[in-house]
């Protein structure tokens, strides 16, 4: 089930107390071509980066562990325009729970620009490949497994309208050669 919330700190400390459902940050993270970063998992499946919202935790703070950890990103360097979404679902998992929940996991989203040099390390105990994938790719996969609200909810996170994806200096090289005098020396360079 899709469903919003106000407060979603709050909302997530109730579901954690209630142990029905594990609290779960899902990072829709778009790169300059606007493609999704996606993981396999050693279970062979993929999906976008996510990881469990420790008891405590801020959404925020979980989504920059879990990126630095699996894929050794640095979020405070490499992501732009973050945004948490008020979106939630609920997801019924019978016979995969851990961590003493009862019925499934509940997933909250976090959207952001992925502007770094796409040198990936993924935790080998835990991921086999990155890739970037098109939204319609992830969406479609994601209806395909049955996760139709997730598949939703991203539908509605990657179609809103919102800033553009620059990328870093690092990075020129998928700047038209033409841009790049024109970064250096704009007053209005994002870089400072």
């Amino acid at each position: 089930m899709l469903y919003k919330s106000d407060d979603l700190q709050e909302t997530i400390k109730k579901i954690s107390s209630e142990q029905e459902y594990r609290p779960t940050g899902v990072a829709v993270i778009k790169n300059y071509e606007g493609n999704l970063l996606c993981v396999k998992s050693k279970k062979g499946s993929w999906h976008l980066p996510q990881g469990g919202i420790e008891p405590g935790e801020e959404m925020l703070m979980s989504a920059f562990r879990e990126l630095s950890e699996e894929l050794s990103i640095n979020p405070y360097l490499e992501l732009n325009n973050l945004e948490i979404s008020p979106l939630y679902t609920l997801s019924e998992t019978p016979g995969r729970l851990r961590n003493g929940f009862k019925r499934g996991k509940s997933y909250f989203f976090i959207t952001g620009d992925y502007t770094g040099l796409q040198v990936f390390t993924p935790q080998p105990d835990e991921l086999t490949r990155i890739e970037w994938r098109t939204p319609e790719r992830v969406i479609r996969d994601h209806m395909i497994r049955g996760s139709h609200e997730k598949a939703g909810v991203l539908e509605e996170l990657v179609n809103k309208p919102g800033p553009l994806v620059f990328p870093n200096f690092n990075r020129a090289s998928y700047v038209p050669e033409e841009d790049i005098q024109e970064i250096i020396y704009s007053k209005t360079n994002p870089y400072g």
